[in-house]
């Protein structure tokens, strides 16, 4: 695996994304990403427009198979979409109105500073990506996946931010 910048119209929404049933093309996987997180997506979006992408939390891609200069996002497709959907609201089909007109005022922010190369952890297929895919989205796994924090450990965390204001 390495780390390398891709120009985001190389990344490839993953057609058989787990967030829905397999689709055709990646029109499909992006009308089916909006109808299956709809609002989320627009905060997601709001969030990229004013922090960037998150820096702990890489994409991750692999080579397309049917051609090497494009990548299909293995992790991180919520995020590639919602980007595909800032540098093109026109995306959205207009049963999803709402979605449409919210992105589209979020493009004009976003236009000021557009994000044309993304940083992704590139792996040589999906087999060798499935491990830390799991990790990331199956719990804690006895300690090697992502643990949250409790009740108490949140309250100390926002306790802290609210102490350095």
């Amino acid at each position: 695996m390495e780390r390398r910048n891709i120009p985001l119209t190389s990344l490839l929404i993953n057609t058989e994304n787990p967030r829905f049933e397999m689709v055709a093309n990646q029109i499909e996987a992006i009308y089916n990403m909006i109808d299956d997180q709809g609002e989320k997506l627009v905060k997601l979006a709001e969030h990229i427009v004013d922090y960037g992408l998150n820096p702990s939390e890489l994409i991750i891609v692999s080579p397309y198979i049917k051609d090497k200069t494009l990548y299909a996002v293995l992790e991180g497709n919520r995020r590639i979409t919602a980007l595909k959907l800032l540098s093109n609201p026109y995306l959205i089909p207009e049963k999803f109105k709402t979605i449409l007109n919210k992105f589209k005022i979020l493009n004009a922010k976003y236009e000021q500073n557009p994000v044309i190369n993304v940083e992704c952890v590139v792996f040589d297929d999906e087999k060798d990506a499935e491990t830390w895919i799991r990790l990331k989205h199956t719990g804690e796994n006895k300690g090697i996946g992502i643990v949250p924090w409790n009740a108490q450990q949140k309250a100390r965390f926002e306790e802290r931010l609210i102490g350095r204001a």
